[in-house]
């Protein structure tokens, strides 16, 4: 099975993981990409967990029985926060009209993508690539995406 997809003319890429996204614009055919970086975002510094909360965990009494609660993973608040930020942005480059998205993500972030996406929007995305291309130049993401 292959992993390419089609970009129409005028479609929007973006590239994402929790620390980095590429808004990229196709110039060119779904059959030879055109790609143009139009915004690039980066996530805030996360300092380890250990630095954000507490060092126990909470307790919770359920009448006699008290058991220990889960302790929060501030990487993944600041990761989907992070994916947020980046639906925000592409809401905004899809302002103009833009008939065609396609997702580019790792597998978690591909469904906080899928959690966080307006219906609105989420009509316009036409494919979704599960990798993490965010470290690659753009003429190698092309590749990955030419038909």
């Amino acid at each position: 099975m292959s992993s390419k997809v089609s970009v129409p003319n005028g479609g929007l890429v973006v590239v994402a993981d929790y620390g980095k996204a590429l808004l990229i614009r196709n110039n060119g055919s779904p059959i030879t990409p055109e790609l143009e970086v139009t915004e690039v975002l980066e996530a805030p510094d996360n300092p380890p967990s250990h630095e954000q909360g507490t060092d126990r965990p909470g307790r919770a009494a359920f009448g006699s029985h008290r058991s220990a609660v889960e302790q929060t993973d501030w990487h993944a608040v600041a990761g989907r926060r992070f994916i947020e930020k980046t639906v925000r942005a592409l809401e905004k480059a899809c302002a103009g009209g833009v008939e065609a998205v396609v997702l580019v993500a790792p597998p978690r972030a591909l469904a906080d993508f899928r959690d966080t996406i307006p219906a609105g929007l989420r009509s316009a995305v036409v494919a979704e690539l599960d990798k993490d291309l965010t470290g690659l130049p753009v003429e190698d993401i092309a590749r990955h995406l030419a038909v």
